[in-house]
C-alpha cells in the first residue's frame, strides 16, 4: 500500500509560484530533489514534502493523508498565476523487494 501522493504543478509560473510559498529555494531544483514544507501564515507546519522537477512540471511527493489539504491550499493560493495543479497517478516506490 502506497502512502504517498504525487501532485504536479505545471505552467510558466510554476517555479515562481512555489518559490513564494514553500520553505526551501525552488530555484535550486534543476536535477535535485528538494525537501520542503508549507507553513500557515502564522508559521505552523501544514505538511512537508519533496519537490522534483520532471521537465514538464514540478512534482510534489507528499503523504497521502494530507495530500487533499495541500491540493486545496495550492489552488487557494494560485490566484492569477499561470499554473495548473493536478493529482497524478504516479506511484512512489522505496526500499528493496523481498
Amino acid at each position: 500500500m502506497c502512502d504517498r501522493t504525487i501532485l504536479c504543478v505545471s505552467g510558466p509560473d510554476a517555479k515562481s509560484f512555489l518559490q513564494n510559498l514553500v520553505t526551501n529555494d525552488v530555484t535550486k531544483l534543476n536535477d535535485n530533489i528538494i525537501y520542503s514544507a508549507l507553513l500557515t501564515p502564522q508559521g505552523k507546519l501544514v505538511t512537508d514534502f519533496f519537490l522534483i522537477d520532471s521537465g514538464q512540471g514540478i512534482l510534489i511527493d507528499v503523504n497521502a493523508e494530507v495530500s487533499n489539504t495541500l491540493f486545496k491550499l495550492l489552488n487557494l493560493y494560485k490566484l492569477r498565476a499561470e499554473i495548473g495543479i493536478e493529482k497524478t497517478d504516479l506511484k512512489v516506490s522505496t526500499g528493496i523487494k523481498n
